[in-house]
């Protein structure tokens, strides 16, 4: 069966029986699957490098001053982060019951990773220097953090267990994107100006302070899923 339109119905066989399905691709179902996996696989690569690169990376800030190198492989990783996101949505919009992969789910452990392993570095660095206005920034951010993110894997754990499907908390996105910033601009030979690590610690702090409300919208969500499901 072949679709005219960009989201039209299409009836694929599932161990079977006959399932119909919304498509968002004008072409076969084997293919579209078949397309959706593939952008599925290219997802899966993004999450993994983000998975085992990160902590190696952290290593590298603490044991070095800060370069270009460093920076840019920093920035290539928080790429990735963009990367798995899109090419995830995109292989749903194609196939929208394409299964989630081992990857998919560690998505958000490969994004703590990620986060921690730069802040753990960074501190190190920090203390190596004897540079106490960045270390103590940085240690109240990480706690903050770790505060929010244990509140949010309880939030998840529920939604999961009542099969809730929750999109992404834009303001999270954007605590993600505030991170990245900082976090590059801190591990870059720029920051040896003290104003410009202000200003990177000045943005990982909003992150943070971003991360925080995007914990109580989402928190918001999960428990009107859950009352809507009563």
């Amino acid at each position: 069966m072949y679709h005219q339109s960009k989201y039209a119905n299409a009836c694929v066989c599932d161990e079977g029986n006959v399932k119909c399905i919304e498509m968002s691709v004008t072409e076969h179902p084997c293919l579209a699957m078949h397309r959706a996996q593939g952008l599925q696989r290219e997802a899966d690569l993004n999450t993994a490098a983000r998975y085992h690169l990160s902590i190696p990376t952290g290593a590298l800030i603490a044991a070095t001053e800060p370069n270009w190198p460093v920076a840019i492989t920093e920035a290539v990783l928080w790429r990735t982060d963009a990367q798995d996101g899109a090419k995830a949505t995109e292989a749903r919009d194609i196939y929208p019951e394409l299964p989630r992969t081992r990857w998919s789910h560690l998505d958000p452990a490969a994004d703590k990773r990620k986060y921690y392993s730069t802040m753990a570095g960074c501190i190190i660095r920090a203390v190596r220097d004897g540079d106490a206005e960045t270390a103590v920034v940085l240690g109240v951010n990480t706690g903050v953090s770790i505060a929010r993110d244990i509140a949010m894997a309880s939030d998840r754990k529920k939604a999961r267990s009542l099969e809730i499907d929750t999109d992404a908390i834009k303001i999270n996105k954007r605590k993600t994107q505030l991170h990245a910033m900082g976090q590059i601009a801190l591990v870059s030979p720029l920051s040896r100006n003290r104003l410009f690590r202000r200003a990177a610690l000045a943005t990982i702090s909003t992150g943070t302070v971003l991360g925080v409300a995007g914990r109580q919208q989402y928190s918001a969500v999960v428990k009107q899923s859950m009352a809507d499901k009563v």
